[in-house]
């Protein structure tokens, strides 16, 4: 089963993550391009609910998604080795090359089964104002299909598109 699904907030990544995992039978790697790290522990902040900002740290608790093969390009927020996973920032891009970046992902996903996550929000809003969350200094469109374009060959199960939201765009 590949499936793209496409809109929402980005807690919709986290039934579509399930149902592969129900589907496959084990975790899946993960991608995740965001303006923000968004593992933050649901239970240290008394949250019991699952929303758009604790969905992966429930995935990693339920078994979803495997933290040792997890990588994260985002924009702010560094964390690095938060419940194993990889997080490499859009400076770190910017001051090397995308080809090192195609590098660092494959290294961490390997063959396994992977499922990739793009949140709109990781590109330059000079690239993207249709979401509600903008930040500087993302990911450039050229950047973007540079590092989509040499991870053709990850053995994707699942993509999603998520927080998209033309009533946003500014002219």
């Amino acid at each position: 089963m590949k499936l793209l699904f496409i809109g929402g907030d980005h807690y919709s990544t986290y039934p579509s993550l399930k149902a592969h995992v129900a589907y496959h039978g084990k975790s899946l790697s993960l991608i995740q391009f965001n303006s923000m790290h968004i593992l933050i522990d649901g239970q240290t902040k008394n949250y019991i609910i699952k929303n758009h900002g604790f969905m992966f740290y429930y995935a990693v608790r339920e078994d979803f998604i495997d933290p040792q093969t997890r990588i994260e390009i985002v924009i702010r927020t560094f964390n690095d080795g938060f419940m194993g996973a990889k997080i490499s920032d859009t400076a770190w891009i910017h001051q090397n090359s995308t080809e090192h970046m195609v590098e660092e992902i494959r290294n961490r996903v390997g063959n396994n089964l992977t499922y990739l996550t793009f949140d709109i929000d990781c590109l330059d809003p000079v690239f993207s104002s249709v979401t509600g969350t903008l930040v500087c200094r993302g990911l450039t469109m050229a950047q973007i299909i540079a590092i989509l374009r040499r991870l053709r060959s990850i053995n994707y199960v699942g993509m999603d598109i998520v927080e998209v939201s033309p009533p946003y765009a500014y002219d």
